[in-house]
């Protein structure tokens, strides 16, 4: 690209116009210097998350040493220290370590890390074994050593991967080689700059034939009309647009590192969202227990918030059953965890032995009483692919050893004994779902006496399915998410913007419900179907009633329209899982608005069977959300974390509003790069015209002319196009993606023809005066090279001053439309510039015989001539004209009447664009879309 712009300014430096070659390619060499400086600050950035090297303490031949970080190879043994990055993916090998991964998730809450179990399980890295791995690039924040006499003090891991292998490594790759997007944007543009060469092919052609085909002069005249034709400015046009969009949404503060998906932001057809923290507030808020009854058939006990008044084993189990830590005073973990255990007041204190992982102290009904002490001998734990974590604690007073098992209802469910299953556990569990609760089960199990029924050798070689085995249902954990403040606006802000909206959560489907009915997402008269699989089959039933129901037969009767449909879907990930493998999800994609229980695989292919669908857009806060985010055609991170690069745009502000303000600046971008491209076509068309017209009379315009409208028009009216600022409300359609769709085609042929036929006109109209000469002289006898030598004449001056307006007023006209910009009148440089370009060519038409007229060689003569027309002899210095009538000045009359011929030429232009294509073809044809049913279009496509 950059070597055909730079052969197109090589051309005009051939012809001495280096004036607007130096003007031109300036500009394209800060277009490239846009697109370098951003390139090399985002890899300045990668090299620079990438990039760590340190002094590491390492195990070499059974000694201690210091040495290099990048010296590291897997199999090295080193010593983790706290405040420091983590060099490598490596193994805990013994203590526990406290890491933020932020720079790799974006999930700005510290992770926990134990030492691998000494057992025969198969570790896997990014399975059961991501609680014992230490990830390139994180922070390590505190070290515990383990309390053992060998290596006392020690914290040490082995190192697993290193380099471009490690995790970051990879996460690096990504960054450096993303997936390529396919937009119909640009694939558009690829056959109309192939039927722009093909045009471009025969206008050169044409000026070999009407310059003389044995002239090399005239080989370069044709390479001259192919470059205006297909402008080297196009590309430099789109590159300043998308870098005025990018600051416009750094002063949001949303940041974009990949340019290109700017405009594909602007088609963005199905939003998804993550729950928690996205449209919830950041954390949970404890909203108590409720026991299990004493008997399966009996009643659940009350809603309990005060951890005097809780059944003691499910106290202990919700104060116990965590992976919490502290850190200077302040807990370390999963925010769930922190949040109930804060709820119980309990304290943490330093294991008082080696075999104790943690002490904790029990709250005490006065606060004189000598607080009772438990300690935790055993953890494993969460996963999300078992959705559990399970504890083993002794109870000093006692000495017995109790197991808690917390996780989703329906896993511990799973795993517990099932005569302690109570027979309305699911209805119980779906009632504080519907409530909005997040809702964790616990179990317990007495595995007995310290010593007696159990040694410490045995709980520490009991495998995790051992240690759970035959829990008994215990009772209910419950926490409340609440909506952001402005979550419910920027959802019917999305929807009123014919943007579907949807939730893939983690959570439970019940708690989804009620968070899409409570923003918006679901309307309150809308029933809701939500499928789950039950004995390997996926089942459908009715939220409200428990009714089962045939799903296809409720869908087919429902409305296919948005805002006129009765049911909404809602599907769990075992579901969600089971009709990927039947091939039946893509039949539901479009009817289900909540995607509950849905693991970071999981998320990711829902997100993919979306882009099958449209341009798909998901809003996450980092954690499990990083892979969906990567993969959406416009991801945006609510996270101020470094590895938020992994999406293309992220912020620091937590409001979904973003996403809104994401939107509208997309739609604008887009619906700018087609303005900049309609007049960069329409500038090649109407000077591809001028030059023709010129070569077949042999007159070439004078160079001022030349240097206003490459130097001035083009450059000024490209630059201020992208001026235009966004909507102020989403509006209810998306601009066009197609450089090439009916609308745009029709815009560009209309003007086109009408600029042509008003263009040729000119010349017979020109042709039919009286007192026209023709410009008549042997054209072989001139080198043609010396193009000043032909421009002092009627034909060039009449000609150049019908597509002088042309020019200024393309650029004019496809500024209008405000659905997705502000009015055209608000673009106050792009107005600026047209008026004075306006003021300027009328002053060179209407004026009489001027100093300012004669620099452009129009309306303008030798000094003899000006006087012979009645004109006062000029007082300023003009150069001989080069014709043989010695002048250019149009009688007065005609210049009246050329005035409103231009005037008429700009006027039509406008009527078409503005009141034909805008307002009564494009709204008739929405209009009509709308009312068409969607089955009978194709809706979502890119």
């Amino acid at each position: 690209l950059y070597l055909y712009q730079m052969m197109c300014m090589w051309v005009w430096y051939y012809f001495q116009y280096y004036q607007m070659g130096l003007v031109q390619t300036c500009i394209i060499l800060v277009a490239a210097f846009i697109r370098v400086f951003l390139r090399l600050r985002a890899e300045h950035r990668i090299k620079e998350m990438a990039e760590h090297v340190t002094d590491v303490t390492v195990l070499r031949d059974g000694q201690w040493t210091t040495a290099s970080s990048a010296d590291l190879v897997p199999g090295d043994v080193f010593e983790v220290e706290e405040n420091t990055l983590i060099p490598c993916d490596a193994v805990v090998l013994s203590g526990t370590v406290v890491v933020n991964e932020s720079s790799l998730t974006g999930e700005a809450m510290p992770v926990r890390k134990f030492a691998i179990a000494n057992d025969d399980n198969a570790y896997e890295m990014n399975g059961s074994g991501k609680s014992n791995t230490l990830f390139a690039g994180t922070i390590v924040q505190q070290t515990t050593p383990a309390v053992s006499t060998e290596e006392k003090g020690r914290v040490y891991a082995l190192t697993l991967r290193t380099g471009i292998a490690s995790e970051k490594g990879m996460l690096i790759h990504k960054i450096l080689f993303p997936s390529p997007v396919s937009f119909i944007f640009n694939e558009h543009l690829k056959v109309a700059i192939c039927i722009l060469l093909v045009w471009g092919l025969v206008a050169f052609c044409l000026t070999l034939y009407l310059m003389g085909r044995g002239n090399i002069t005239s080989w370069y005249y044709g390479v001259f009309i192919i470059s205006e034709i297909f402008s080297p400015l196009l590309p430099a046009a789109f590159t300043i647009n998308q870098s005025v969009c990018a600051a416009r949404l750094r002063g949001k503060k949303i940041l974009c590192i990949d340019l290109p998906r700017i405009n594909l932001a602007g088609k963005v057809r199905i939003f998804c969202f993550d729950k928690t923290g996205t449209l919830t507030r950041e954390g949970l808020e404890f909203y108590g227990s409720v026991s299990a009854p004493s008997a399966v058939i009996g009643p659940f006990g009350h809603r309990e918030e005060d951890p005097l008044k809780m059944e003691p084993m499910l106290a202990m189990g919700i104060a116990t059953c965590h992976a919490v830590t502290k850190v200077k005073d302040q807990y370390i973990g999963n925010p769930v965890d922190i949040e109930s255990f804060n709820a119980m007041k309990w304290d943490l204190l330093e294991p008082t032995e080696a075999a104790y992982l943690d002490t904790l102290a029990v709250p005490s009904a006065t606060p004189t009483n000598e607080k009772k002490l438990v300690h935790v001998v055993r953890r494993f734990e969460f996963v999300h692919a078992r959705a559990s974590q399970s504890v083993a604690v002794l109870d000093p007073e006692t000495q017995h050893v109790h197991v808690f098992l917390k996780g989703s209802f329906e896993r511990v469910k799973y795993l517990s004994h099932p005569d302690s299953i109570p027979v309305d556990y699911d209805q119980q569990a779906a009632k504080y779902a519907q409530e909005g609760c997040y809702v964790l089960s616990m179990a317990h199990r007495d595995i007995g006496v310290l010593g007696q029924d159990v040694t410490m050798e045995q709980l520490k070689s009991m495998t995790r399915d051992e240690l759970e085995q035959d829990c008994s249902f215990a009772g209910f954990v419950l926490f409340r998410n609440m909506l952001k403040h402005d979550t419910t606006d920027a959802i019917a802000e999305l929807k009123g913007g014919d943007t579907r909206v949807v939730m893939i959560t983690g959570d439970t489907a019940l708690t989804g419900i009620f968070i899409a009915r409570q923003c918006g997402m679901i309307e309150p008269h809308q029933r809701i179907l939500l499928g789950d699989l039950v004995n390997g089959t996926v089942v459908w039933h009715d939220v409200e009633s428990g009714d089962q129901v045939d799903v296809d037969q409720v869908i087919d009767q429902d409305p296919r329209e948005e805002h006129e449909k009765r049911v909404e879907l809602a599907i769990t990930g075992r579901a969600f899982e089971a009709l990927i493998k039947e091939d039946r999800m893509r039949k539901y994609l479009l009817m289900t608005r909540v995607f509950s229980r849905m693991t970071p695989n999981d998320k990711v292919m829902c997100v993919q069977l979306h882009m099958e669908k449209g341009v798909t857009a998901m809003c996450g806060d980092g954690g499990n959300d990083c892979g969906a985010l990567r993969a959406a055609h416009v991801g945006l991170a609510l996270s101020e974390a470094e590895a938020s690069i992994v999406s293309p745009f992220s912020t620091s502000n937590r409001s979904i509003m973003q996403c809104v303000e994401l939107l509208k600046q997309g739609r604008s971008a887009l619906a700018t790069s087609f303005s900049n491209y309609k007049f960069m076509i329409l500038y090649g068309n109407v000077m591809s015209w001028w030059e023709l017209l010129m070569f077949y009379f042999s007159v070439i315009a004078p160079q001022p002319q030349w240097i206003t409208i490459d130097g001035f028009i083009t450059t000024l009216m490209t630059l201020a196009i992208t001026q235009a600022q966004p909507a102020k409300k989403l509006a209810s359609s998306r601009p066009t993606a197609k450089p090439l769709g009916p609308y745009t085609l029709a815009s560009l042929l209309g003007v086109i023809f009408v600029n042509f036929w008003f263009m040729v006109t000119s010349v017979v109209w020109l042709f039919q005066q009286d007192w026209f000469v023709c410009n008549e002289f042997d054209s072989s006898s001139i080198d043609t090279a010396k193009w000043w030598l032909i421009g002092d004449n009627y034909e060039a001056a009449i000609i150049t001053l019908v597509a002088i307006f042309q020019f200024f007023n393309s650029a004019a006209i496809v500024n209008f439309g405000s659905v997705f910009r502000r009015s055209w009148w608000r673009n106050y440089i792009l107005v600026f510039f047209y008026c004075c370009f306006f003021v300027h060519t009328s002053f060179l038409i209407l004026a009489d015989p001027n100093p300012y007229s004669c620099i452009f060689r129009i309306n303008c003569g030798t000094s003899s001539k000006l006087v012979e027309l009645g004109y006062p002899k000029p007082t300023w210095d003009i150069p001989d004209y080069n014709s043989p009538v010695g002048h250019n000045v149009f009688p007065k009359s005609f210049r009246w009447q050329l005035w409103g011929f231009v005037l008429g030429n700009c006027l039509i232009n406008v009527i078409w664009e503005r009141v034909v294509l805008l307002w009564f073809l494009r709204n008739k044809y929405i209009k009509k879309n709308k009312e068409t049913p969607k089955k009978n279009r194709a809706v979502f496509k890119l």
